[in-house]
């Protein structure tokens, strides 16, 4: 049987050889290389193909060569193929050669078996869509016994075969197998195939977990890495592993590169001359891949990760950070612990003060300040700041026993302002109650910007030091137009013709059943830090509906 298949393959072969390597061409003898375009009579070539070949688009002599003469002019293959494909694709050296443990023979025959050389009808100038070209020479009802009964209609083959034949027994793009993939066992996570779907009999992470449950460690204050989960539009365990084979651990792509798929900044600044080399080597030498019960996934709190590598005790290092008890400071406070371009890993915002010295702001070598506290060495800089707190109509009342250094990193930190910690996170140090809690989602600007964008942090002339009064801040943000609202501001929030602003008519009274005979503004409906949904309605309501019924009781 097989000595028939080969014999066809090779029939096939030579007439598709015959058909696209015709002899050389005379051409008029009035061509000139300088100044004649191809594709002016060879259009047909690449016209209405989905895929282009460079060298056809950029310069023909790249794969032809033109003989110029009294008698005419000649073009030629500058090379015979497949040897004049592997100047360019010189990878695939081994597979044209049959060098491979297991070789693709129609690819060490000709690669004009599947590829057309000017412009293909599918990717990878493939003379047909792949599930058609390999079913030329294997009937997918053949193979149905090797692939859980039956391929589904359009199956991708080169998804888990490598076209061109690989050292890997069946031609598999690794050798690293899922075990069920590997026993034909494809009912442990597929359901029976249905038209030309093909459906998983779980989703998300709750079909990995049923084999791997200890992956992710169950209980409180663990975190699980976002793209397990599914969010930011990632594909759960999908994002990382490979569901049939792979690398090490099924993963699509070992080391770092696999991380900068969704963490591409971090990994570009632990790679530059300026990043942190441990890294650059293996994000895992700090962070875990699946869960972890520390901050950002660190096998161990950030404090004793530092130290695993830099000794806090070493004198030099006490030295450089004035005497300072190194084993009570929080390092990622000044450092970025990947690189943020500054030298010694210092984090992307430094205060300028650094590059001047440290005895501008100590005394000497040590720890001391040429000034008797914190902020007023701060303000001998920052004297506007002082003046603003002291004068301020509503002062912050922290500043009364606080120090600057409360909320802002005197050195260097990975956030705007130098402050210690992210957006949000300062203010709720004290204002607790406004934070959100579990199951709340807090105020989209909280997250981004800070409390700073509705507050003056040092004091202010309005009240709750707030930036505007009422509706008119938070309109700062949410305009009119993409709230749909009247060019007044006033009506069509949340449906047509409610009122958003200003005391509600006796006619607007009299159109529906209502509790409500207050005057509205935005935080008639809204919280202004947290709830329960996106929209972070008022009383707990998790849902428009839930907020309706607090003024239009059924």
């Amino acid at each position: 049987m097989w000595g028939g298949r080969v014999l066809a393959v090779s029939i096939l072969i030579a007439a598709t050889q015959a058909a696209a390597a015709p002899a050389p061409a005379d051409h008029p003898a009035l061509i000139r290389l300088d100044a004649t375009e191809c594709a002016a009579c060879h259009e047909d070539l690449i016209k209405g193909r989905s895929t282009v070949h460079a060298p056809a688009e950029e310069d023909c002599t790249g794969c032809h060569e033109v003989t110029i003469s009294d008698s005419g002019t000649r073009v030629s293959l500058a090379e015979e193929e497949p040897a004049l494909c592997l100047l360019c694709h010189d990878d695939l050296a081994a597979a044209v050669d049959a060098g491979l443990e297991t070789p693709h023979y129609p690819v060490t025959e000709s690669c004009l078996t599947c590829h057309d050389p000017h412009a293909g009808a599918a990717p990878s100038l493939l003379i047909d869509p792949v599930h058609e070209l390999c079913g030329t020479c294997h009937d997918p009802a053949d193979l149905g016994a090797s692939h859980g009964g039956r391929l589904p209609d359009g199956a991708n083959c080169v998804g888990c075969h490598q076209p061109h034949g690989s050292d890997t027994k069946g031609m598999l793009a690794a050798d690293n197998l899922h075990q069920p993939f590997a026993e034909g066992s494809c009912d442990g996570c597929h359901r029976p195939a249905f038209g030309g779907r093909i459906r998983l009999t779980s989703r998300g992470e709750r079909l990995c977990t049923a084999c791997h449950g200890d992956i992710v460690p169950k209980g409180d204050g663990v975190g699980v890495h976002a793209a397990m989960r599914g969010e930011h539009g990632r594909a759960g365990c999908l994002s990382c592993h490979d569901p049939h084979m792979g690398e090490r651990n099924l993963l699509l792509e070992t080391g770092p590169g696999l991380c900068a798929s969704c963490h591409g900044a971090i990994v570009h600044g632990a790679r530059a001359a300026t990043g942190h080399a441990i890294a650059a080597d293996d994000c895992l030498n700090c962070h875990l891949p699946h869960a972890s019960d520390h901050d950002r996934l660190l096998s161990v709190p950030a404090a004793g990760l530092c130290g695993d590598c830099h000794d806090t005790a070493d004198a030099e290092l006490v030295g450089a950070h004035l005497g300072a008890d190194l084993a009570s400071l929080e390092c990622t406070n000044c450092h970025d612990p990947h690189g943020a371009g500054h030298p010694k890993l210092l984090a992307a915002n430094m205060h300028a003060a650094i590059e001047e010295g440290c005895d501008l702001c100590h005394d000497g070598a040590s720890d001391r300040f040429v000034e008797n506290s914190a902020s007023e060495l701060c303000l001998v800089c920052h004297e506007e700041i002082g003046e603003t707190a002291k004068t301020a109509e509503v002062p912050h009342a922290a500043l009364e026993v606080a120090e600057c250094t409360d909320c802002h990193n005197p050195h260097a930190s990975r956030r705007e302002r130098l402050l210690l910690g992210a957006p949000g996170e300062e203010c709720t140090v004290c204002h607790d109650e406004q934070a959100a809690g579990a199951g709340e989602v807090a105020h989209g600007v909280i997250d981004s910007i800070g409390c700073q964008a509705c507050h003056e942090p040092h004091g202010g002339s309005k009240s709750k030091m707030l930036r505007q009064t009422g509706s008119e801040l938070c309109l700062g943000c949410h305009d009119t137009a993409s709230l749909g609202l009247t060019r007044d501001g006033r009506r069509n929030h949340p449906v047509t013709n409610h009122r958003v602003l200003g005391r509600p008519t006796e006619k607007e009274l009299a159109r529906t059943d209502t509790d409500f005979n207050d005057e509205f503004e935005c935080m008639t409906c809204h919280d202004p830090h947290k709830g329960r949904s996106k929209s972070i309605l008022r009383w707990g309501a998790a849902s428009s509906m839930q907020a309706c019924l607090q003024c239009h009781p059924k």
